[in-house]
C-alpha cells in the first residue's frame, strides 16, 4: 500500500493561520500610502505598527525556513511586498559621501526644538545655535518655537543667519521659524482651520537663484499626552473605555494630518520655483502623509543618507517622522546628517544641496 499523505499537524496548522494573519496585515501596509484616513483609518494603524509587523514576519520566515515548511512563502511575500519601504529607513553605509568630503551650494537644516527645553532642564538654544554654526548651516527651519519667544534673542543666537521669518500671527500654536544667511524676499504663514498646527512658505534669493521653502509642523498623534492622561506607563489595568478614547483621538489626528498634508501638497505642486520641503510631519515613511508631502520630490535621506535612520528619539528609536525633500530637477543632495544630540525629543536633519542646472 502507498504511504498516506503528510497532512500538517494541528499545531502547525494553527501556527500557519497565525503566520497568514500577520503576513496579510504586513502586506496591507502598502495601502496606508494611498487610502486617506478621511475615509478609512485602519491602514494608518497598520503603517504605525509596521516595525512590529516587520520583526514578526522576519521571525516567522526564519522559523518556517528552519523547519523546511512551505508556510515560509507567506512572510516572504509580505516582506517583499513592502520593498519600497526599506530604502526610506536604511541606506547602505558606503553609498554616500560624508559632510567633510562634500562641497555644497546650500546647507539646510530642519529641527523640531521642543520649545528649546532640554530633558534635564534649562534652555537648549545656545546648544542648537552652536551646532548649526559648527555644521555651517545657511538655512534653518525650526518647529515648536514658543509663541512668545523674542525674535531678537533668536537673531542674536544665530548671528550667522541674520534673516528671519516667523508664523507668529498664527494664534494658539507654537511658532515656525525660518532663519537664513540669504535674503528672505517674502513669506506667508499657512494656518489650518481644523487645528492650531501651522506651516510657512518663504521665498529666498540664493545668490541670485530663487528657492521656495515650505516648512511645517503637522498634527501630532498625541501619544505622550494620552499615556500621561490614562496612566499607560504605570497602570496596566486600562479600561476598554480608555482604549476606545485613545483610538478615537488618534483616528481624528490622523484625519487632521491627512487634511493638512493635502493642503500643503497642493501648494507645493503649484510652485513655479525649485522647492525645499521640510518639517515635523508626525508620520512614518509608510503613510498617506509621507506620499502627499513628498509627491515628485526627492527624499534627501534616500538620495544621500547612510545606515539606519530615525528622527524621534523616544519609542525605542523606531520612528522617522521628520523629513527634508527637494526638487530633483534643480537640486541634488550630496550629504545627509542627523546628529545624535539631546537638545530636543527629535533629532535635527542637516543636508547639503548642489545645483544641477
Amino acid at each position: 500500500m502507498g504511504k498516506g499523505r503528510n497532512y500538517p499537524s494541528r499545531l502547525e496548522l494553527i501556527l500557519g493561520i497565525i503566520t497568514f494573519g500577520f503576513a496579510l496585515l504586513m502586506s496591507s501596509a502598502v495601502l496606508s500610502q494611498y487610502v486617506s484616513p478621511a475615509y478609512f483609518v485602519f491602514f494608518q494603524w497598520v503603517g504605525l505598527g509596521f516595525p512590529f509587523l516587520l520583526i514578526v514576519n522576519l521571525l516567522m520566515l526564519i522559523f518556517w525556513v528552519v523547519r523546511k515548511k512551505y508556510w515560509f512563502f507567506l512572510p516572504l511575500i509580505a516582506l517583499l511586498s513592502n520593498f519600497f519601504y526599506y530604502p526610506r529607513i536604511y541606506q547602505l553605509p558606503f553609498s554616500c559621501r560624508s559632510m567633510q568630503d562634500s562641497l555644497s551650494d546650500i546647507i539646510v537644516a530642519s529641527y523640531n526644538v521642543h520649545s528649546f527645553q532640554l530633558d534635564y532642564g534649562g534652555s537648549s538654544l545656545a546648544n542648537i545655535a552652536e551646532l548649526m554654526d559648527e555644521k555651517h548651516v545657511q538655512v534653518l527651519c525650526l518647529q515648536e518655537v514658543p509663541g512668545d519667544f523674542d525674535k531678537k534673542t533668536l537673531v542674536e543666537a544665530f548671528r550667522f543667519m541674520p534673516y528671519i521669518a516667523s508664523t507668529q500671527t498664527v494664534e494658539g500654536s507654537s511658532n515656525i521659524i525660518i532663519l537664513s544667511a540669504f535674503p528672505i524676499i517674502s513669506n506667508q504663514a499657512i494656518s489650518f482651520p481644523e487645528r492650531a498646527n501651522c506651516a510657512m512658505t518663504a521665498n529666498l534669493d540664493i545668490n541670485g537663484k530663487p528657492i521656495q521653502i515650505f516648512t511645517c509642523h503637522l498634527q501630532t498623534t498625541n501619544w505622550n499626552q494620552m499615556k500621561s492622561s490614562y496612566g499607560v506607563e504605570h497602570d496596566y489595568g486600562m479600561s476598554f473605555w480608555h482604549l476606545t478614547d485613545i483610538e478615537s483621538i488618534v483616528r481624528r489626528n490622523y484625519q487632521y494630518r491627512a487634511s493638512q498634508a493635502d493642503s500643503i501638497g497642493r501648494l507645493i505642486g503649484e510652485s513655479k520655483q525649485p522647492v525645499i520641503v521640510c518639517g515635523d510631519f508626525n508620520d512614518t515613511p509608510i503613510s498617506y502623509t509621507y506620499r502627499k508631502m513628498k509627491g515628485d520630490l526627492a527624499d534627501s535621506f534616500m538620495e544621500s543618507g547612510k545606515g539606519y535612520t530615525y528622527t524621534y528619539r523616544y519609542l525605542h528609536k523606531l520612528f522617522r517622522i521628520d523629513y527634508l525633500f527637494y526638487s530633483p530637477e534643480n537640486l541634488k543632495a550630496n550629504y545627509y546628517e542627523s546628529p545624535e544630540v539631546e537638545y530636543s525629543d527629535h533629532k535635527p536633519i542637516i543636508i547639503g544641496l548642489v545645483w544641477v542646472n
